[in-house]
């Protein structure tokens, strides 16, 4: 069974799991910014030691930037993106590293969008090198 806390705005804030004889199986604590977005999570095995943890951050409009995953304290996944003046993404970039901390894929997404901000055309790259091409033709009605 689990159990949950809640800090005073209603984010959970910690988990723990336990089994049928009351024995810890797993924990979870999160942290959240002031307007709830959340910051962090950092999951525990039984042993209280720290498997995983991932961490986020926002721009000043609450987008997403950044995107951070954690195995035993090495970054495992990184993701980030920008967005344009009228916060539509405009790039994300998704890279996965070996425990050395070498990188093994990137990937990266440019979009384009039409005059109703929907993307029409996103731009694929993989370790840098352009391999797909995805185009929408997105029709409207009156």
């Amino acid at each position: 069974s689990c159990r949950f806390k809640y800090d005073i705005s209603g984010n959970r804030i910690e988990e723990t799991c336990h089994d049928p004889k009351g024995k810890l199986t797993e924990k979870k604590l999160f942290t959240f910014d002031a307007e709830g977005n959340k910051l962090e999570e950092n999951f525990f095995n039984k042993g209280g030691k720290s498997e995983r943890k991932y961490t986020c951050s926002y721009d000043s409009v609450g987008n997403i930037i950044e995107e951070k995953l954690y195995r035993s304290d090495i970054l495992i996944y990184e993701l980030s993106a920008l967005y344009n003046e009228s916060g539509l993404r405009t790039e994300d970039s998704e890279t996965e590293y070996n425990s050395e901390g070498k990188i093994l894929k990137k990937k990266t997404n440019l979009y384009t969008y039409d005059e109703r901000k929907n993307w029409i055309k996103k731009t694929i790259f993989e370790n840098e090198i352009p391999r797909f091409v995805v185009e929408r033709d997105i029709k409207y009605y009156p």
